[in-house]
């Protein structure tokens, strides 16, 4: 009696890949490769310029999903490596036979590099047709989106684009973003047995549907917590930046002069927040944000008066209700803005 054992072969990040290749063995029960991918990582074969470099670092922890990209109803596998600042995340294809995972050399990015500056976002497209990969500057708030997809053991361009103002974002686009719903890696190997969207009644542990992950908390990565029952805490260190900081020297939207000092939540790392939509009554955005706008030159929304806490690291409570991304062209453009919330 012979079983199949799936080994990972990796490298490093000169552009070549990693496979899980089968090999016969007797008596060995069948590796899962989800399982096999997550033990066999290195984080060196996520690092580049982008995440890492003056005070952006990656920090060896990684996050998982299940989605759909290629549109055939079979999941991808997501790996994220977790950023200070900024995350990578690449993907896992099966090949033609399916009995093999193939690492494609190529970063996606999510997060922040500085303040004012690089940002990039992730999304998964909602009909499986591939990620949606945002990259643009928080301070003209001009942002580029291009839709990408597995092609053999490449990811290639679609062909599918947008180029927008990040408070003018395409209706199309934005109802084809949908989030993706990073978990730990009990969410794709649970006790060796790839996850398929059912419970397991054997010893009870859920399973996550494609793009979601199982029930029960994750490890500590470092990162602000996940929103639980509507509420978030926004961790990170309160900084001023000037209008011409927040601009990178451009001109201002609105004429406002470059020295106006406005007050900026940095984030410790990417994280999901629900919010109201400024000019929509009852309608909650979701996204993943890097910086939180607490004061501008006319106040707080907030009533806190930040002056307390400039240079500090903070963590902020609040609600969907009391947070809200604006419809207006004021700067920070487009960043979510605090409206009621505590310091703890």
């Amino acid at each position: 009696m012979t079983g199949t054992v799936l080994m990972l072969t990796s490298c490093g990040s000169d552009g070549g890949t990693a496979s899980t290749e089968s090999t016969d063995s007797a008596a060995e029960p069948t590796a899962d490769p989800y399982c096999t991918v997550a033990e066999e990582l290195d984080v060196a074969d996520f690092e580049d310029d982008v995440v890492t470099g003056a005070d952006r670092h990656l920090t060896g922890d990684f996050e998982f999903a299940l989605v759909d990209i290629t549109g055939d109803g079979e999941d991808e596998l997501l790996v994220r490596a977790v950023g200070n600042h900024i995350s990578a995340t690449q993907v896992f294809a099966a090949g033609e036979d399916g009995d093999e995972l193939t690492r494609i050399d190529r970063n996606f990015y999510a997060g922040a590099a500085s303040a004012g500056g690089f940002r990039a976002e992730l999304h998964a497209a909602s009909d499986g047709s591939g990620l949606l990969s945002s990259e643009g500057q928080s301070g003209t708030g001009q942002y580029t989106t291009e839709k990408w997809t597995v092609d053999g053991s490449e990811m290639v361009e679609t062909g599918d684009g947008w180029d927008f103002r990040l408070d003018q974002k395409p209706d199309d686009l934005e109802s084809l973003q949908a989030e993706i719903e990073w978990g730990s890696v009990g969410d794709v190997c649970v006790d060796g047995e790839q996850s398929d969207g059912t419970s397991d009644s054997s010893n009870g542990a859920p399973n996550p549907t494609r793009g979601s992950s199982a029930s029960g908390p994750a490890p500590d990565r470092g990162s602000s917590p996940e929103p639980s029952d509507g509420e978030f805490a926004l961790t990170g260190t309160v900084v001023e930046m000037t209008a011409g900081e927040l601009m990178e020297g451009g001109r201002t939207p609105n004429g406002e002069p470059t020295s106006d000092i406005y007050v900026v939540l940095q984030l410790d790392s990417p994280t999901p927040v629900s919010a109201q939509q400024s000019g929509s009554p009852g309608q909650t955005r979701d996204e993943t944000v890097s910086e939180i706008s607490l004061a501008t030159p006319y106040g707080s929304l907030s009533s806190i008066n930040w002056d307390n806490y400039i240079g500090e690291q903070v963590t902020v409570d609040a609600t969907a209700d009391g947070l809200m991304f604006p419809s207006d062209t004021g700067l920070p453009l487009g960043m979510v803005r605090l409206t009621e919330g505590t310091v703890e």
